[in-house]
């Protein structure tokens, strides 16, 4: 009788998830540098040990989060139907979802500005992918294979103002940033369109 090959045990495959998600929390509220592995650990119910088992460092542990994450947004910008407008607010109501993980990419947006950074190379990388792909919905909707210039820099807007009304709603729980944004999309939309 033939042997099968047995897949990685779920209950490792458990713990590596809630390590990953403890850490989240802990990176979103302290930054990279002031979280410890040690407290990651501890919250988890391990010993540092075991946790460097699961993740070999910090580093490792910050990038399998925020690749995971950026790969899951990712396939939710290039699966999205209708307008430029319509695919980013979409996105956007997807995220006041899950407020954590927006307070980590802000947080890490900040962190990541010093080059000595972990996540400073995948930032950099992260957003001018999102330029580039947000530049292309807003040539496709104007009629274009290739984004002109001015589409890029409609896109680049369009970053700004979704990081600054995201921070701001991170920090005031009582606005709500869809009508806000919205608005300001429209407002690019027919700047963009009267170039």
């Amino acid at each position: 009788m033939e042997s099968k090959k047995r897949g990685p045990y779920q209950k490792g495959i458990d713990k590596k998830r809630e390590i990953m998600t403890v850490a989240m929390v802990y990176f979103s509220k302290n930054g990279f540098y002031a979280t410890s592995m040690r407290e990651i650990a501890k919250a988890c119910d391990l010993t540092q040990a075991g946790l460097l088992h699961h993740f070999g460092s910090k580093e490792e542990l910050l990038m399998k989060i925020i690749e995971e994450r950026d790969a899951i947004q990712g396939n939710r910008f290039e699966l999205g139907h209708g307008t430029w407008i319509e695919r980013i607010l979409a996105i956007a109501r997807e995220d006041i979802s899950n407020k954590t993980e927006a307070l980590l990419f802000s947080t890490l947006a900040a962190e990541a500005e010093d080059p000595a950074h972990p996540a400073h190379s995948f930032m950099v990388t992260r957003y001018r992918d999102t330029v580039a792909l947000f530049a292309s919905y807003i040539a496709k909707d104007a009629g274009r294979d290739v984004p002109a210039p001015e589409d890029v820099l409609s896109s680049r807007i369009v970053v700004a103002i979704w990081d600054g009304l995201q921070l701001q709603w991170l920090i005031d729980d009582d606005f709500d940033m869809i009508p806000a944004f919205t608005e300001a999309l429209t407002r690019v939309a027919g700047v963009k369109q009267s170039v």
